[in-house]
């Protein structure tokens, strides 16, 4: 199963959804599928899903989609206790499982050797808990997923690799504000940035 093929299914059940989304290979694969301004890349691991869950809590009335690695998770796994105890209703978190650290240079990560994410999720209180391997299960729970109102963890199982995409046009800081205009757009209301002082 190809992590490119999974978007693509994942895109196509989206309309209006905020994302959030990972880095490396994964962001630029997921701007050629989803409107840009509609989701917000995070250049910092173990961020995501924290952030995710964050919106979610804020806009409780839309859904959120959490796009994240393996990788990144790893770096924040107390966030999955967090999830289990708050269990957000509109928030659907797929990680995409590669077992590698593949931006930064394909080190093996421990969902290489014996760790798996699903379990400890389930451990931490998520119930709808899943790792999938095989591509027509990957549609069958996300489209079950986008029909609940129930917090879902999608683990996706992947082979190692990028599709050639178009990288961003944009920087970190032109990705959040177009981001927040469109936060403010769907949820007609306005949200006041910190301003960034130059020295």
């Amino acid at each position: 199963m190809f992590r490119f093929d999974c978007l693509k299914l994942l895109a196509n059940c989206l309309d209006t959804e905020p994302c959030i989304v990972g880095l490396g290979g994964l962001v630029d694969e997921w701007t050629e599928l989803y409107p840009a301004h509609q989701s917000l890349p995070l250049n910092a691991m173990g961020c995501v899903v924290p952030m995710s869950l964050g919106v979610a809590s804020g806009l409780p009335h839309r859904r959120i989609v959490a796009i994240d690695g393996e990788g990144s998770l790893l770096m924040n796994l107390g966030i999955l206790a967090t999830l289990g105890n708050q269990s957000p209703p509109n928030l659907l978190t797929v990680i995409f499982d590669n077992h590698s650290f593949e931006s930064s240079g394909g080190f093996t990560t421990h969902t290489g050797q014996s760790t798996n994410l699903a379990s400890i999720a389930k451990g931490a209180g998520i119930e709808r808990a899943f790792s999938i391997t095989d591509l027509k299960k990957f549609e069958g729970i996300l489209g079950e997923s986008m029909k609940l109102q129930e917090h879902t963890l999608i683990v996706g199982i992947v082979e190692k690799g990028t599709k050639m995409s178009s990288q961003r046009q944009t920087d970190g800081i032109e990705d959040k504000y177009n981001f927040v205009r469109y936060i403010e757009a769907v949820s007609y209301t306005h949200l006041t940035l910190p301003t960034i002082l130059l020295v």
